[in-house]
């Protein structure tokens, strides 16, 4: 590997907390929420766009289709990141955090909302 160019693709994880991230935020919200996410960080590292460009392109958002999404959507419907079914363990900076105990996702969301 030594003198041999290796390309780099930086890998991004956007975390958002609000108050307004709860079981009666609408589709709406929800997704003019991680929409800003999102272009927040855009304007923040990529210097050629701006805000004005991004709030341009928010204001195109196909508002019917988004309310379209069942809400709230039932427990079998919900899907996230970590339910393709293997066990997890916590992360820390996206390696694993190897002393934490291993879980599943749905095992835990059941557990925490007794459904």
């Amino acid at each position: 590997m030594r003198g041999q160019l290796v390309q780099v693709y930086p890998e991004v994880s956007i975390f958002g907390y609000s108050n307004r991230f709860n079981e009666l935020i609408t589709p709406l919200e929800y997704a003019n929420l991680v929409y800003d996410m999102f272009g927040s960080y855009l304007v923040e590292t990529f210097k050629k766009i701006t805000k004005a460009e991004l709030d341009s392109i928010k204001s195109q958002m196909d508002i019917d289709a988004i309310n379209q999404f069942p809400f709230p959507a039932s427990f079998d419907a919900q899907q996230y990141s970590g339910d393709n079914g293997r066990v997890e363990k916590r992360m820390v900076n996206f390696v694993v955090d190897e002393t934490s105990e291993a879980f599943m996702f749905r095992d835990r969301y059941l557990e925490h909302y007794g459904l």
